[in-house]
């Protein structure tokens, strides 16, 4: 058995230590209960749960789908509101991180060059993310998508069902950083329109530049 002597010397860098994280503990606590907006904002909002999920889905006509991408498979996790009750189904699908990316960038430099056999690539990434959901997606007419990774880039409304049909001529495709997410900023358009605050808007683009303009 070893025996460690602490002196006083050393004990009281940690008892400020420990002093000063409990007083910073209390500010961010004091702080948070003031602005709640902020906890929101440094993404520390906590997991979502059942209930509030069902809230998510204002009727039985929408559905949420996240997914998760790993390096060897992609997750798929559909959530649909039949009742009082939300209802998860998870879906693993058999692609990789190196080649989701692949195909994504594939069907995105055809729909760039107008190259009309993206209709190929739009049935087969359909059946790759969204088939696997069918029975979830059936009679839907609002869709919110919460990707990841790659998936980002993928316009889904663009993807073809067997049908010949587009997304977006069935559904409208709505997009969230997470669900996690979605709730915080429904809960604040619900406070903002309680307050009759008026509605802020965040637009972000992404331009093509000229050399001119460059310079």
């Amino acid at each position: 058995t070893e025996i460690y002597t602490l002196s006083l010397h050393d004990a009281l860098p940690i008892y400020q230590l420990g002093k000063a994280r409990l007083t910073y503990e209390a500010f961010r606590d004091a702080l948070y209960a003031a602005h709640p907006e902020l906890k929101t904002q440094r993404g520390e909002a906590p997991i979502i749960n059942a209930q509030e999920l069902a809230e998510l889905l204002p009727n039985a006509s929408s559905v949420l789908l996240e997914y998760v991408v790993t390096d060897e498979q992609t997750y798929l996790f559909a959530i649909t509101r039949p009742a009082a009750k939300a209802e998860i189904h998870v879906y693993t699908l058999p692609i990789t991180r190196a080649e989701l990316a692949k195909q994504i960038e594939n069907f995105r430099q055809q729909l760039a060059n107008r190259d009309l056999s993206f209709r190929a690539s739009a049935l087969k990434l359909y059946d790759l993310f969204l088939k696997p959901a069918h029975a979830q997606l059936r009679g839907k007419t609002n869709v919110v998508i919460a990707p990841d990774s790659n998936l980002w880039d993928l316009p889904f409304q663009s993807l073809m069902n067997t049908a010949g049909r587009f997304v977006i001529e069935d559904a409208s495709i709505n997009y969230a950083p997470s669900l996690t997410v979605l709730r915080e900023m429904s809960k604040r358009r619900r406070n903002m329109n309680s307050m009759r605050a008026p509605a802020t808007l965040l637009a972000l683009g992404n331009p093509a530049l000229g050399r001119e303009s460059v310079d």
